[in-house]
């Protein structure tokens, strides 16, 4: 039974400014995990190591041909929904033209160009964290996506450092949030592993499990340890 841990939650939430936290209320768990990630980094040098996803942005610009870079620190790396995490990631990571409406501004020719855009990961911490794009907004419209995902057990994620040094790091899948039914009216359980065995935890209700028996429509948060 969650309620005392999101009583204490809602006053962590109140002192931070930010009164509109209602746990009677459908809450997004991947917006309230960032937040709680954040204040534990903010004072533990170890734990923001352990959760931190460096990444670097390049763009290159189509008329001056010159590199814009830009390195971002994050706790939770975000994926599309594309059948399993290797897929997810080799689309994320794959170079992307930006043109026309979409061309970003150039410092070097001091208007917007198109340009290719690479993203590579140059660090992960000892803990991987994946959060599936479910939910996105077109037009004004927040929608909701179903499409089945395939929780891979093992996984391999490249870094690369300087552009030079590649490395491939092998993540084990620990614990899975799961979200079923609509964005008003749904409902959060998560299936962890001990170890051992899984475990499908449901409120009260903790019972035995196994990942081939889970509804792949459903994996919304991802949570990896690397081996």
């Amino acid at each position: 039974d969650p309620s005392s841990f999101l009583l204490s939650l809602k006053n962590v939430f109140a002192a931070a400014g930010q009164h509109n936290f209602d746990f009677n209320t459908q809450q997004d768990v991947a917006e309230i995990l960032e937040f709680i990630l954040n204040k534990v980094t903010d004072s533990s040098v170890v734990t923001r190591d352990s959760f931190n996803i460096r990444s670097l942005t390049s763009l290159f610009c189509h008329n001056c041909m010159q590199p814009n870079n830009r390195e971002d620190n994050q706790s939770i790396l975000r994926l599309p929904v594309l059948k399993d995490v290797p897929t997810a990631s080799s689309n994320l990571l794959e170079t992307e033209q930006l043109v026309d409406s979409n061309a970003p501004f150039c410092y070097v020719c001091s208007e917007k160009k198109d340009s290719d855009s690479k993203l590579i990961l140059s660090n992960i911490g000892h803990l991987l964290i994946i959060q599936l794009n479910r939910i996105i907004v077109s037009e004004g419209v927040v929608t909701k996506i179903c499409a089945p995902f395939s929780c891979t057990p093992l996984i391999e994620v490249d870094t690369t450092s300087d552009n030079e040094v590649h490395l491939k790091r092998k993540f084990k899948l620990s614990a899975i949030i799961n979200h079923s039914g609509t964005l008003d009216n749904g409902h959060y359980t998560c299936v962890i592993n001990d170890g051992e065995f899984w475990w499908h935890c449901n409120d009260r209700a903790v019972l035995e499990t196994r990942l081939a028996d889970m509804d792949d429509t459903l994996p919304y948060v991802l949570f990896y340890q690397a081996v």
